[in-house]
């Protein structure tokens, strides 16, 4: 019995190792390979094929064009696809199969064009929390997804640095949410290379007592290297490079490749991973794969049929990347000094407090609240009476701001209304209510032409009560995930008529993590070979879960 079943073991082991790649962990500023131990380098490019219609395609999900594309990106020697827009509702295993039987890592936005933080109104809400568990629940359990974007170029400018808190409150949401399900995989932000907005984002990404609200690296959208003539002085790389040397997290380039100068030579990768940029820079991804209307692909996707046509840039690329050797340092040899970053503070140059940040929205306070309510948006309330209701909150919060406290936010004092984490219906909901008491429940104050609300049962005293004690004692507990199926958060946020004109809702998710025992029954003669079977799937498993 003890030959069959070591046997059994060591092909179970086999099998359930040889696809999956080694997770990566990062230590100081670098990236590592967990079982090897060596430095970790993206050699990627940005992977967003559209439609002919210029409509966002999920090219995870297209299994044909994947395998298609998976050849082309072994060709070129790439070792990671940046992917912005995926539906988390589709199927994505083969295509995510066969990128890691590839080799190929998998650096994921978790936003997409419509379920982000808006710049110019910025909210985080149920409705944005519960979207992007969702993405994390698609594509955690995989050992090729690499890391994940909470951001990309969300504060562009002076004035939308408001929004960086908003950012801020998401990554410690959302990385408390992935060490709920038992993983670790990093959380990043990726900035438009702006020096002006990035000497107080950078900053404010990485301080703070809470290790959770920091981000894990940091990412830059750089296109500062144009034409063959460009040298890494003359680019302006060498200041970026001197920016980040001491930084106490990895940093990398998650967009670059000017186009401005074609063909293009990306001469630039030659400083990216050699000694100009190794010691700082974890790599990067080159913008981008397919071309579209924006001109920068290095391949025509075809209308049909299993072939790219390839461009002239392809083949410089190829022989840079190609020849890309990056000289790094190993795991147990290397020993970070440890940096701290302090705040910055509010200016007319950074518009946000770093005291404190948007809670994390919690459906069971939301709901407890919406209950409550005497008079609220009716369940079938639809976008198109965003625009209506929009106008009519204005109106009502320039009259009686106090009716909407607790349902927005402020960034530069960083106060945040105890219901500034509730969707979209309910805070638009806690407002008309206010409103409706204000005017001494006159029925006619439930009554907005255009607008689904209806009055409901008066609630006691004692309920609104127990909600905003629910709220409160929730909002002090940010990170508490006991229940993983619930969906807990933080948030917050201004009132907007384009932010309740939004309503959209998201299906929650109901993935519970797998879970693996091992189950041992047998008689005398065959303890040794169990406890030898045990020790082999053991090992298998530890290796595996590195």
């Amino acid at each position: 019995m003890k030959g069959p079943l070591v046997l059994t073991a060591f092909v179970v082991c086999l099998l359930g190792t040889t696809a999956a790649l080694d997770r990566l962990v990062i230590k100081g500023s670098k990236f590592f390979n967990s079982r090897t131990g060596e430095q970790f380098y993206f050699k990627g490019i940005a992977y967003q094929p559209q439609d002919e219609d210029n409509s966002t395609r999920d090219p995870l999900a297209d299994t044909e064009a994947c395998h298609r594309d998976i050849k082309v990106f072994k060709d070129l020697g790439l070792n990671s696809i940046r992917v912005y827009d995926v539906n988390y509702e589709n199927n994505h295993e083969e295509c995510m199969r066969a990128l890691e039987e590839a080799g190929i890592y998998l650096f994921l936005d978790i936003p997409n064009s419509t379920n982000a933080i808006n710049r110019a109104d910025p909210t985080w809400d149920l409705d944005l929390f519960n979207h992007y568990k969702n993405k994390i629940d698609a594509f955690a359990e995989h050992s090729n997804i690499a890391a994940f974007l909470i951001g990309n170029e969300v504060t562009n400018s002076i004035s939308t640095t408001p929004s960086s808190a908003y950012v801020k409150a998401a990554t410690r949401d959302i990385k408390a949410y992935i060490r709920s399900l038992g993983k670790e995989i990093p959380v990043g932000y990726a900035d438009n290379d702006d020096p002006a907005v990035a000497k107080n984002l950078v900053p404010f990404f990485v301080c703070g007592d809470d290790p959770l609200a920091q981000i894990d690296f940091y990412a830059i959208n750089t296109y500062r290297w144009c034409g063959k003539e460009a040298t890494f002085q003359t680019s302006g790389y060498s200041i970026l490079t001197e920016k980040f040397r001491n930084f106490s997290m990895p940093v990398l380039l998650s967009e670059y490749g000017c186009n401005i100068v074609r063909p293009r030579t990306f001469s630039e990768v030659r400083s990216i991973f050699g000694p100009d940029m190794q010691d700082v820079f974890s790599g990067g991804f080159m913008y981008e794969y397919s071309q579209e209307t924006n001109d920068y692909g290095i391949v025509k996707i075809p209308g049909s049929g299993d072939s790219v046509t390839r461009y002239i840039d392809f083949d410089d690329f190829r022989r840079e990347i190609r020849n890309a050797s990056p000289k790094g340092v190993n795991f147990e040899h290397y020993n970070p000094a440890k940096s701290v970053q302090r705040c910055p503070a509010v200016s007319e140059e950074w518009q946000t407090s770093s005291k404190a940040l948007p809670p994390t929205p919690n459906e069971q306070a939301c709901q407890c609240m919406f209950n409550s309510l005497e008079c609220a948006l009716s369940s079938d309330y639809s976008d198109s009476e965003g625009k209506i209701l929009g106008d009519f909150l204005g109106y009502v919060c320039g009259e009686n701001p106090d009716a909407c406290a607790e349902v927005s936010g402020f960034t530069k004092t960083g106060q945040y209304g105890i219901y500034s984490g509730c969707s979209a219906q309910q805070r638009s909901s806690y407002i008309i209510n206010a409103n409706y008491l204000a005017q001494n429940r006159n029925r006619n104050a439930c009554k907005i032409d255009g607008v689904s609300a209806k009055i409901k049962p008066r609630s006691s005293a004692a309920v609104q009560r127990k909600c905003e004690n629910f709220a409160s004692t929730s909002a002090m507990k940010p990170h508490d995930f006991t229940d993983t199926k619930g969906h807990v958060g933080r948030n917050s946020n201004s009132i907007s008529s384009k932010d309740f004109g939004a309503l959209a809702k998201y299906k929650n998710s109901d993935n519970d993590m797998d879970s693996m025992s091992d189950s041992q029954s047998g008689t005398a003669e065959s303890i040794r070979a169990m406890f030898l079977l045990t020790t082999i799937i053991s090992a298998c498993l530890a290796w595996y879960s590195l």
